[in-house]
């Protein structure tokens, strides 16, 4: 079993997004759902600036890494319980919906990668969601310049999906993106010293 989860753990770390230009720096957060007897943490993300790990959050508590210091400063909690619980709960619709084409009765894994970039320090780049079930890429949405692209995958009728998408651009827009942007600038400022001395990820 172990090593099944580990196999889909590796789907969207090897899917990584092309939306980093060379001089920007980009923030990136992959959360990982999983339905089923397991010794992992049911619902558990890292937080990602540039290709340094700055953070954990392992279902209850989100620890810094790589910093002596907590970062209250920058991690608003509240950003967190929102940002937690409806990622929590994205992921339950997902499962229940998905659940029923299941060919695995014991363990399910999905997960969420969601990438923002800033190409300078006064112009944002590309903010990214992709998700994925069981190892498959289901359906992943672009926001660049005002404007949203998105693709999905899953068989899923448009009357369905439409007003959750609708939904979802409206939050993507006036929350998501802002205080992902606005972590993004807080993490440079507070791992200027990190970030010096690595280079931003080519990807």
């Amino acid at each position: 079993m172990e090593k099944q989860i580990e196999n889909h753990y590796l789907l969207l770390k090897q899917q990584q997004p092309c939306c980093v230009s060379g001089s920007g720096h980009s923030l990136w957060l992959l959360s990982t759902y999983i339905q089923g007897e397991t010794q992992f943490p049911e619902f558990s993300y890292t937080t990602t600036l540039d290709d340094i790990t700055v953070g954990y959050y392992n279902s209850k508590t989100y620890i810094p890494r790589g910093n002596t210091t907590n970062e209250e400063d920058v991690v608003n909690s509240d950003y967190i319980k929102g940002i937690s619980d409806y990622m929590y709960n994205s992921f339950l619709r997902r499962a229940a919906l998905l659940r029923q084409d299941s060919q695995n009765d014991s363990l399910d894994v999905y997960q969420t990668l969601v990438v923002c970039e800033m190409l300078d320090l006064n112009n944002t780049g590309k903010m990214l969601t992709k998700d994925a079930a069981r190892g498959c890429t289901t359906d992943e949405i672009c926001y660049f310049n005002n404007k949203f692209t998105y693709k999905v995958i899953l068989n899923i009728s448009q009357d369905v999906l439409k007003p959750h998408l609708e939904e979802f651009k409206l939050k993507y827009m006036k929350f998501y993106q802002p205080v992902c942007i606005s972590t993004l600038k807080y993490y440079l400022q507070n791992r200027q010293n990190e970030v010096n001395r690595k280079a931003a990820p080519k990807i």
